[in-house]
């Protein structure tokens, strides 16, 4: 079985990328990536005609498991004992970035 050995992970990708993308393909990748795979990504690959896609999606405070959740109580509370409080907010964001 032939194989490939690479020095570091920018050598890896990039090596990856050239093999298998041809001008007019589009490149659909996710965060995080490091700088220098962004940067080769975003402007070396555009020099060659390769359209790129970055997509996101992350989310806070989206369920609780909790055994005190049959109570109705939230164990994120400042006040447990029934004081003022405004509910945890959940956030849930999406991004996309194309450079066409």
């Amino acid at each position: 079985e032939d194989c490939a050995v690479f020095e570091s992970g920018m050598s890896a990708i990039s090596t990856a990328l050239m093999e298998f993308m041809q001008p007019g393909d589009l490149l659909l990748y996710s965060r995080p990536v490091y700088g220098g795979t962004d940067h080769f990504i975003n402007h070396f690959l555009k020099k060659l005609n390769i359209q790129t896609m970055r997509f996101s999606v992350s989310g806070t405070n989206l369920f609780t498991i909790s055994d005190l959740n049959k109570y109705s109580i939230d164990p994120e509370t400042p006040n447990a004992q029934g004081g003022r409080w405004y509910p945890q907010s959940r956030t849930i964001s999406f991004g996309l970035n194309a450079s066409l």
